[in-house]
Formats: C-alpha cells, sequence, structure tokens
C-alpha cells in the first residue's frame, strides 16, 4: 500500500514524514517514561497514601489492565472513527488523566484514574503503529519501526532516571506532572503534521466479541499481576481469575470462528509471518521487562553499587537499543530481516548466557559492555521482526494487527515479571535447601575447616549471620538461574526464523528500482 494511498489525498514529502515520525516517538516515550517511573516512585506513593503493599500495586495493576483490556478495541475504532482523530483523543485524555493522577489525594482516586490513563495509552500504541506503516511505503517499513523502537526505548532508559530524582527530590506527584512538557509536544506534533486518513468501512459493532475479549484479557492481566501476591493456585482468587479466563477465551474463540463480522478479524492469524512476529514481540516484552525487574536488585543488593551507579549501568541497554535500531532501519531497506533476526538473537543469547555467568564482584566496565550488548540484541530484533510481521499482511488487516501486536508487547510484559519472577522464589527456595543441607555437625569440611569469626556456628549470633549469607547465596544464584533460563528461550526462537516466508525478489527488485527512481 502506498503512502498515497493511506491518506485522503495529501502528499507526504520526506520532511513532514520525519515531523509525523517524531510525533508517534514521542507518543512510545510517553508511555514507556510514565510505566517505569510509576514503578520507581510506588514505595513514595504508598507512604504518602498509608497503604499496604497489595493496595499500593493497584496503581500499576489498574493502567496494566486497562490497557491490555481496551487494546483490541481501537482496530474497531481505528475504522470507525479515523485514526488522526482518534489519537489526537487520547493524547489529550492521557494529558488529561496524567494531571488528575497528579492531583489524587487519597488512593481511591489515584487506581481510578490511572484506569482511565491505561485506557488512553491503549490507544496510543496501535494507533502510532498504523500512523507509520501508513506514512512509510512498503520498503520503508523497517525505518518507521526503528523510530518507533527508539522512542519507546528512551522512555524506558528516562523513565527509571527521572522518576528517582523527581521523588527523591520534589514528591511523586512530579513524576506525572513532569509527563506533561511531552504530552503537548506529540500532541501538538499530531495534529500539524499528520493527515487524515482515507476513511475505511467498518462493520457493526461485536459487543459479544468484545465483552468476551474483555473479560478474558482482564482476568489474564489480574492473574498474572496479583499470582505471586496471593500464592497463585494456592489462592481462590487466583483459580477464579484463571477459570474465568479459559471460559471467556473459548467463548471468544468459537465467536470468532463462527461470527460474520467478528470483532477482530481471524485473517490475521492465518497469516504465517503475523504469527510468528507477534510470537517473537511476545517472547522480547518477555525479556526487556525480565532484565528490568532483575538486573537493579542484583546489581544495588548483592554488589553493593549505590541507586544513582545501578541506574547509569542500565543505561547502555538504552542506549544500545536505539543505536541498533537506527542502524537497522535503512539496512532493511537493503536486505532480507532474517539476517537481522538472528543477528538479534546471538546477540541476546550470547549476552544473557555471559550475565548468568556473573559474580559478585564483577567490575563495572563488565556489566556495561554486557548490558549494552544486549540492548543492541533488542534493537536489531525488535525492529526487525516488526517489519517482517506486517511485511506480507494486508493493508486492510492493520488495524487488526497493530492491536494485536500491541496487544503482545502488554501480555508479554506481564507474563515476564510473573514468570520469571516466580521462578526466582521458587529456585531461591531450592538453592537455600540444598546449601543448608551442608551446614550441619556431621560435615567433615566444617568440622576440620576454618569459618571467619561471624559466623561461628557455636554461638546463635554466628549461626544467624550464617544463614543470612546462606539466603543471600541463594537468591544471587536464583538470579543467575533466571539468566540462563532466558538464554534458552531465546535461543529456542532460532527454527521459527526459518518458516518466515520473507520479501519476494520481485519485491526486492521494485524496492531497488524505487530507490533509483527517488535518487535521480
Amino acid at each position: 500500500m502506498s503512502t498515497a494511498a493511506a491518506f485522503a489525498d495529501e502528499p507526504i514529502t520526506p520532511g513532514r514524514r520525519r515531523l509525523i515520525a517524531l510525533a508517534m516517538t514521542t507518543a512510545a516515550a510517553m508511555q514507556g517514561m510514565d510505566t517505569f517511573s510509576t514503578a520507581v516512585a510506588l514505595p513514595e506513593i504508598r507512604a504518602a497514601m498509608s497503604a499496604t503493599v497489595d493496595e499500593s500495586a493497584w496503581v500499576l495493576t489498574s493502567f496494566l489492565v486497562a490497557a491490555a483490556i481496551f487494546t483490541p478495541l481501537f482496530a474497531w475504532m481505528s475504522r470507525r472513527y479515523g485514526r488522526r482523530r482518534l489519537l489526537i483523543c487520547m493524547i489529550a485524555a492521557f494529558l488529561v488523566c496524567t494531571i488528575l493522577v497528579a492531583q489524587s489525594s487519597s488512593l481511591l482516586e489515584l487506581v481510578f484514574y490511572r484506569f482511565l490513563q491505561g485506557i488512553a495509552a491503549a490507544g496510543m500504541g496501535p494507533l502510532g503503529n498504523q500512523v507509520m506503516l501508513a506514512t512509510y511505503p512498503k520498503e520503508m517499513h523497517g525505518a518507521a519501526f526503528s523510530w518507533l523502537t527508539t522512542g519507546r526505548m528512551s522512555g524506558v532508559m528516562i523513565g527509571p532516571l527521572i522518576g528517582g530524582v523527581l521523588t527523591e527530590y520534589l514528591s511523586w506527584h512530579w513524576v506525572y506532572l513532569s509527563n506533561i512538557p511531552l504530552a503537548l509536544f506529540g500532541l501538538w506534533l499530531v495534529v500539524r503534521y499528520v493527515p487524515e486518513a482515507k476513511e475505511l468501512s467498518a462493520p457493526r459493532f461485536d459487543f459479544f466479541g468484545f465483552v468476551a475479549l474483555s473479560v478474558a484479557i482482564g482476568a489474564l492481566q489480574l492473574m498474572l499481576d496479583r499470582g505471586e501476591r496471593q500464592g497463585w493456585f494456592e489462592s481462590t482468587e487466583i483459580v477464579v481469575w484463571a477459570g474465568l479466563c479459559c471460559v471467556a477465551l473459548y467463548m471468544f474463540t468459537m465467536h470468532v470462528i463462527t461470527a460474520r463480522n467478528a470483532y477482530i478479524d481471524p485473517l490475521i492469524f492465518a497469516n504465517r509471518d503475523f504469527l510468528i512476529g507477534m510470537l517473537f514481540i511476545f517472547v522480547l516484552s518477555i525479556m526487556i521487562v525480565g532484565f528490568a525487574s532483575l538486573l537493579p536488585p542484583i546489581l544495588q543488593h548483592h554488589m553493593n553499587y549505590p541507586i544513582s551507579t545501578s541506574g547509569v549501568l542500565m543505561m547502555p541497554r538504552g542506549i544500545g537499543t536505539m543505536i541498533a535500531s537506527v542502524i537497522a532501519g535503512p539496512l532493511l531497506m537493503r536486505m532480507q530481516p532474517r539476517p537481522l533476526v538472528f543477528i538479534g538473537i546471538f546477540l541476546m543469547a550470547s549476552s544473557t548466557w555471559a550475565m548468568s555467568e556473573f559474580t559478585r564482584d564483577v567490575d563495572a566496565t563488565t556489566i556495561a559492555l554486557t548490558v549494552g550488548v544486549q540492548g543492541a540484541g533488542f534493537g536489531f530484533f525488535s525492529v526487525s521482526v516488526t517489519a517482517m510481521a506486517f511485511q506480507t499482511l494486508s493493508p486492510m488487516l492493520r488495524p487488526d494487527g497493530t492491536s494485536f501486536i500491541s496487544l503482545s508487547r502488554r501480555l508479554g510484559s506481564s507474563v515476564g515479571v510473573s514468570f520469571l519472577i516466580s521462578q526466582f522464589v521458587r529456585n531461591t527456595q531450592d538453592n537455600r535447601a540444598g546449601m543448608l543441607e551442608h551446614i550441619s555437625p556431621y560435615n567433615a569440611l566444617l568440622q576440620h575447616g576454618v569459618l571467619p569469626e561471624q559466623w561461628d556456628t557455636d554461638t546463635l549470633t554466628g549461626l544467624s549471620r550464617l544463614s543470612r549469607e546462606v539466603e543471600r547465596q541463594a537468591e544471587f544464584l536464583a538470579y543467575m538461574q533466571d539468566f540462563q533460563m532466558m538464554a534458552i528461550l531465546i535461543v529456542l526462537m532460532v527454527p521459527l526464523v526459518f518458516l518466515l516466508r520473507g520479501r519476494s525478489e520481485e519485491e526486492d527488485a521494485e524496492t531497488r528500482r524505487r530507490r533509483i527512481r527517488d535518487a535521480g
């Protein structure tokens, strides 16, 4: 689909195209900053609202549940109301909700406004993807997604730093107020430069499909978010959420197969490239959020780096992702995406395995280099698989495709945090039990060896200190086991790369001819 066909008789010059990309990059950065800065500010919010850990967790949960439930809705809404009009409304709604969140005086208000903010954020992801796919011709989709990846990762990288500084020196309210200038800038760019799209025919709204999928996604999100705190399936609440998710998902699947005008067009799942790309994005989201939740505690609690230093050591990942994304965009105009996918997998797997061999005295330079290489892998992989997911998808299916790509990213983030933390807790318990088996009066090494004085097993104080050290070692080993598991998961994606069809030789030849024609 050409750019001219994507918009209503408005030519898109290269300069205007870059300004549209800047607008979408700003929207992506705004979401990343909000999510990750909120995570940093959560302890301060908990103290200010006199809330428990479980109560304050709803500040994040309400946003994530709303964003996940309403993301698929924007496939139908973009056809019905137009993506430009909707995008303006969602950025404006996000801005208003941000102000309301910052002015909240009670936890109930805060959670309610965060839920509304999540609805607005749900639309910005798929609508931004739709705008970029329409703005850039097919052979330049790699460049389009490199812009979006750069924006998203800049928010992920800057968000924790801004959240930490503003929370420490001002208050948690400023974490949200700091988003206002960025939101206003993005809104101005969209109003000024994004043209109106050609109208698409929208089928009658499928209310039953909307309700069934929303219940399934909402129940799954609540199960994942609250599972660890409630003891997973030992809790009646989690069993109820799991059962509700399964029943609603079954009803939705049967409905989509049999309905004439289903909530989501099932043809998107018949496209092999899109289906594999959606799975890759899901796994990538597990990696990105998993590392964001695992690495800071390792640096601060086990390697004794200050909070500020650990934040600096995390920055090379975002920088590596942005640099690789910028490089990947032009490369995808000249070559098939598959080699870049392999490069991304290799960089992610090798760096993750290297992290699984860290010791507690590893130097900062090694950490920064490893994290930077990992970020480069994220960039190459994200841009290439996203471009590949849409390269054979019909333009008429893009609203559904962009919604489900965004949904895969959100669910992958939730699954990543829940699964990795659950594995961490389980591995810590197993490691601790294994180590304690050897701390016994009958252990010959303990009988004849010389332990440090603070670990004297003949005193209660010494045994207590030794127990704390065992707990610390068990935790560190569990982190390393999580890294090993993620490295294996990355390698397991390799066979799927061979199933991707890629562009045909005719499409590559047409791309070369168009590039020569544009240069002339």
